[in-house]
């Protein structure tokens, strides 16, 4: 195929107009010798649009998150893509306090065999305040904005 593709490095923003902005934070590849290699070298991107954004981790864990913390206030983000399906190997209190979400979601499948989210993860957020919407409980979630504030309806 003959498709356009740009491989980002980590700091780099890419400007698609309108006012979105996309900030790369964390790129695939990266980690080795983690225990998780696979879910640590997740791409991590910001999306930014006037006022809101958003926050995507991939599954990255703690190794991952504890490298990514360190871009500080970048991190503050409107919206959290929780990382790894809620498990509790990732959310660590420091990745918290940095990103300080209004809203988290979580992707996992209800009655999942790896008992995503961890009740320990959802326990942080709740006791942040951040209003927490989950697809095993929600079902299909969608967040729109017109870069002042967010819409949100879920299936169920």
């Amino acid at each position: 195929s003959k498709a356009a593709y740009i491989i980002p490095s980590v700091g780099e923003t890419i400007d698609l107009g309108d006012g979105i902005l996309i900030k790369f934070l964390g790129l695939v590849g990266r980690y080795k010798g983690t225990k998780s290699d696979e879910n640590n070298s997740s791409i991590v991107l910001k999306i930014i649009y006037g006022n809101v954004s958003f926050l995507f981790t991939g599954d990255i864990e703690l190794e991952a998150e504890n490298d990514v913390v360190n871009w500080r206030d970048e991190l503050k983000s409107t919206v959290l893509k929780i990382a790894h399906h809620g498990s509790k190997t990732s959310t660590s209190s420091p990745f918290l306090d940095r990103v300080s979400p209004d809203i988290a979601v979580i992707s996992s499948g209800g009655g999942n065999t790896f008992g995503h989210p961890a009740d320990e993860t959802v326990k942080k957020l709740a006791n942040r305040n951040i209003n927490i919407y989950r697809t095993d409980q929600n079902g299909t979630i969608t967040l729109l904005t017109d870069g002042t504030s967010i819409e949100i309806t879920t299936e169920r």
